[in-house]
């Protein structure tokens, strides 16, 4: 089993000493991720990594099989 990571990316580097910078990128950040649902264009910052560090316990539980009886 390969395990991986499926990661919404969205992202900018800033001078972290300057709060302007961050909140200019955070308000930025905000303005993509609405920009993206309305035009449905989330696939576009979705990525798929290998994750070497990951164990199959990491999985969440709503991504395992589950009984089709169980509800």
């Amino acid at each position: 089993m390969r395990l991986g990571k499926i990661i919404f990316e969205l992202g900018y580097v800033v001078d972290l000493d300057n709060p302007d910078m961050v909140a200019h990128a955070k308000e930025a950040i905000l303005e993509d991720l609405m920009y993206a649902y309305k035009n449905s264009n989330e696939e576009a910052y979705i990525v798929t990594r290998a994750a070497n560090d990951a164990k199959e316990s990491d999985i969440p539980e709503f991504l395992l099989p589950h009984d089709e009886d169980e509800i």
